[in-house]
């Protein structure tokens, strides 16, 4: 065998592995859109952090309320959520209080009502597609 003839055979199998890794490395998954709102105590929460885990693993799909509550959710950094079951965590912290320089910083105050922060306990549930994500948190 020369060697342009091996050449040839490694500028193939080259060719070969880029052609298979953009037919599947580029692919979008299969999401679909999600957006919503959150209210706290019938008013719009903004700045909160809201998280859809899914029910049977996968990827997390995460957004943030603008100050009218509303959201869009992103899956890492596409638009949208795969299809099934959802537990949605909300939570909204305050500032970082700042102490002494020498002193640790205290962890921030949270805003809301921690059951809806805690995947275990949260009663807010999702599942995609099925419309408007909208939710309504009590401080009660």
């Amino acid at each position: 065998m020369t060697c342009r003839h091996k050449d040839f055979i490694r500028i193939v199998f080259v060719l070969l592995g880029v052609v298979v890794c953009l037919a599947g490395c580029g692919r979008k998954e299969n999401l679909t859109p999600v957006s919503g709102t959150v209210l706290l105590d019938g008013k719009p929460l903004d700045g909160a952090t809201v998280t859809f885990h899914p029910v049977k693993g996968g990827a997390v799909g995460h957004a943030k309320t603008d100050a009218s509550g509303r959201f869009t959710v992103m899956t890492g950094t596409l638009h949208g959520l795969k299809p099934g079951e959802y537990i949605v965590t909300v939570q909204k912290t305050g500032e970082a209080a700042q102490g002494d320089s020498l002193a640790p910083e205290k962890p921030p105050a949270m805003l809301t009502p921690l059951q809806y922060a805690n995947v275990k306990q949260s009663p807010l549930k999702y599942t995609a597609p099925g419309g408007p994500a909208n939710f309504e948190l009590s401080s009660k």
